[in-house]
């Protein structure tokens, strides 16, 4: 097996590898050249790294705004889950059976926060001689554009903020900062007469007044 690794300066892990076999050693993730970046305090490795520990956090890009198709969960009520907080556009949503055809958009009803809901619809009919039993529960009921025991949905979107918004460059600064400011040694705290300093936590750690000040952009699963 021929393989190469290494995690760019951009923060982009890049690997060519031809295995040959399940018990192969797997490519290095970092190389020499990625802890000199590091070292060297290089201010996009710092901002790239901010930026992907944000988004982690978050689940989602949060900006810029891009359009994607994906297949999208749906709750027990037949809502569509998006992986966003910020959604702009719905181009499409199609069910995901062979053959499934692009709903009508008057079907649904997009929420910018993130979801998709059916709109629910009320109709009528004279019962069938088969049915006639029924009467009159078979005569008006609660219809659904899309059954509720298909779980998914293909769904073209558009979402993302066009500008980062303020919250979430501070947060990201903040990171960046700390994580600059970080020691050289390993020493937790730092003594000077009377008076004692302790470091906190160095790095591109999340306080909880940062995780705070993200909760409008993160992503909430619902059941």
């Amino acid at each position: 097996m021929n393989a190469t690794g290494a995690l760019s300066a951009s923060g982009q892990l890049t690997c060519a590898a031809q295995y040959s076999g399940e018990n192969d050693p797997v490519p290095a993730l970092l190389s020499h050249d990625d802890y000199a970046t590091f070292q060297s305090l290089d201010l996009d490795y710092f901002l790239e790294a901010a930026a992907d520990r944000i988004r982690d956090f978050c689940q989602w890009h949060i900006s810029p705004s891009l359009t994607h198709t994906r297949y999208c969960d749906m709750t027990g009520d037949g809502t569509i889950m998006l992986p966003t907080t910020h959604l702009t556009n719905v181009v499409s949503v199609i069910p995901p059976w062979p053959g499934g055809q692009i709903l009508d958009p008057s079907t649904y009803v997009p929420d910018p926060r993130g979801w998709i809901s059916f709109t629910p619809y009320q109709y009528g009919f004279a019962p069938t001689p088969g049915t006639a039993n029924l009467w009159p529960i078979d005569t008006v009921r609660l219809f659904d554009a899309y059954p509720k025991h298909n779980h998914r949905m293909l769904v073209t979107f558009t979402h993302g903020y066009k500008k980062l918004p303020l919250n979430v460059q501070e947060v990201a600064f903040e990171l960046v900062m700390r994580a600059l400011e970080k020691p050289a040694g390993i020493a937790s705290d730092v003594q000077a007469g009377p008076y004692r300093y302790k470091f906190g936590e160095f790095g591109l750690v999340l306080s909880e007044d940062q995780k705070t000040r993200l909760t409008k952009f993160r992503l909430v699963g619902v059941a």
